[in-house]
């Protein structure tokens, strides 16, 4: 029987870490992901139950196109802005009510915004499960006025929000992510191409120092809206993955600097 040498051994040891070394780093595997390579919108690698619902109110559905990174969805929006092709997804998830002291979430995708749209959409969303009146549920999305990432979430009162201190470029791919650690004192963080950013809020810095919860409900997860029927994305996204973990910087850059 033969032997490899010694060095080869070593060499193939190296080799090992580092391939498998961006696993590691990115932690547990998403509780969901949306790949979109087909017009399948269905397919994922978690389970949400029930059928995807496809929102197309002008007639222009959503489609799918190749880029440099892999496959995207584009979301087309009605030219007022108002009103804009999304999807939604049923579900019963109890990681995504973030209701619990504890709760952990992170949201990673590649965004395309294509600018503000006409009309008095102030927020246009990428992922939501907010309510009519964005009184429950949460929200993350782009503010239209100053090109920042925003994520809501309900409280007793209403609901509150945070902005992402860097704007994000339009017309251009951008690796977006935001992290929600309920139990930390900084249970709020924003990433722009694996980077993080702090979270402002009156154009000052303000952290969410966790504890607090959301008032939770039982909408289904949309893509490509910021509330219920309202806040259509003017733009594309590739890749969403969203886990029921708090990713770390290092797992978040690794995902920017990854083939999405």
């Amino acid at each position: 029987m033969r032997f490899l040498p010694r060095k080869a051994i070593l060499v193939l040891l190296l080799f090992l870490t580092w391939v498998t070394q961006p696993l590691v780093l990115a932690g547990s595997s998403p509780l969901l992901f949306f790949p979109w390579d087909s017009d399948d919108y269905q397919k994922n690698t978690g389970s949400l139950g029930g059928a995807v619902e496809v929102i197309s109110p002008m007639g222009a559905a959503p489609e799918t196109y190749r880029w440099e990174r892999g496959v995207a969805l584009r979301l087309p929006t009605s030219a007022q802005g108002n009103k804009g092709a999304h999807l939604v997804y049923p579900h019963t998830i109890a990681e995504l009510r973030l209701a619990g002291p504890d709760d952990q979430l992170t949201i990673a995708c590649w965004v395309r915004w294509d600018g503000p749209a006409k009309g008095n959409e102030k927020f246009q969303g990428i992922v939501s499960t907010a309510s009519n009146g964005l009184r429950s549920g949460w929200a993350l999305g782009i503010n239209r006025d100053d090109q920042k990432l925003v994520f809501l979430w309900g409280i007793r009162s209403g609901s509150t929000v945070r902005f992402s201190e860097i704007p994000i470029s339009e017309g251009e791919w951008t690796h977006v992510a935001v992290v929600w650690d309920n139990a930390d004192e900084t249970g709020l963080k924003f990433y722009l191409d694996g980077k993080p950013v702090r979270p402002f809020q009156l154009g000052k810095p303000l952290l969410y120092k966790g504890k607090g919860g959301i008032i939770a409900n039982d909408n289904p997860l949309r893509i490509g809206m910021f509330g219920k029927t309202s806040g259509p994305l003017n733009g594309s996204l590739s890749q969403l993955r969203i886990y029921d973990t708090a990713l770390s910087d290092e797992s978040i850059a690794h995902l920017a600097e990854g083939a999405p």
